[in-house]
């Protein structure tokens, strides 16, 4: 299987949550969860198949202490570290804090990201 590149990852998250406007996945008590209610995804969650997922992953970031989410990453995608930005880009918003729409949030975040990567924004 071919890693994801850094550009392919983008531009799945960037659909995700900036084209489609899918909300921020999080349980009740505003943990964020890489499956959460109603088909929630986190930036990572998007990156995963279905199949894939298991809850054992929860609670850890994709470059933690969790070895087989970790070596699912590293088997998945070029650069974990990259992976790490989206899913941070994803957990640092908070409507109290940030007082803004989270679609807007992860278009600003991420065009930044894109800016720092030489990425390109889809179209």
């Amino acid at each position: 299987m071919n890693k994801l590149t850094n550009q392919e990852c983008f531009n799945k998250v960037w659909d995700w949550f900036v084209v489609n406007k899918n909300p921020q996945s999080v349980k009740d008590n505003n943990v964020c969860q890489y499956r959460g209610p109603s088909g929630a995804k986190c930036a990572a969650g998007v990156l995963m198949r279905d199949e894939d997922y298991s809850v054992e992953f929860e609670g850890y970031g994709v470059n933690g202490i969790n070895d087989s989410l970790n070596q699912y990453f590293n088997d998945l995608v070029q650069d974990i570290c990259f992976v790490a930005k989206l899913q941070q880009a994803h957990d640092n918003w908070n409507i109290i804090i940030h007082n803004k729409d989270f679609s807007i949030h992860m278009e600003t975040t991420l065009t930044k990201l894109a800016q720092e990567h030489n990425l390109q924004i889809p179209a």
